[in-house]
């Protein structure tokens, strides 16, 4: 994931019996942090009822959580030790609605609001200004 990095001693040495704390650090730049998808993902889903074959929802862009993940490996003669490392960081905005007093009709017609600070731009992958909660939709 563009704009996150794992970083950690290369080589460490214990002795038997002895405990060891390392540090391992996960370095985050904002300004190149990207929403990416895993290669192994598919870009699409639907949801097909496996016994009618029905499609029960149709096919629409898949939604993701972009994560940067890897594993830390230790090793002891031909014992091999996996301990996994996962980050899941959230780009997020400073868009807010303008003003203090917003107010929501019951009923249409609904008005707009006015929107003020950084929009959040993911590059590749369009945001609803406002986004899910808002009710917009991709």
């Amino acid at each position: 994931m563009p704009g996150v990095e794992f970083s950690m001693p290369s080589s460490i040495t214990v002795q038997p019996g002895e405990k060891k704390n390392f540090q391992v650090k996960v370095t985050i730049d904002p300004a190149r942090l990207e929403k990416t998808m895993d290669p192994a993902m598919e870009k699409t889903q639907s949801s097909i009822d496996l016994n009618t074959g029905k499609t029960m929802v149709p096919e629409q862009a898949r939604q993701f959580i972009a994560s940067e993940s890897g594993r830390i490996k230790l090793t002891e003669g031909d014992q091999t030790l996996r301990v996994p490392l996962h980050a899941a960081p959230k780009p997020v905005s400073t868009m807010k609605v303008a003003g203090n007093n917003v107010q929501v009709p019951p009923a249409p017609p609904r008005r707009g609001v006015t929107l003020e600070g950084t929009e959040l731009n993911q590059g590749r992958i369009p945001l609803p200004a406002g986004g899910p909660s808002s009710g917009a939709h991709r």
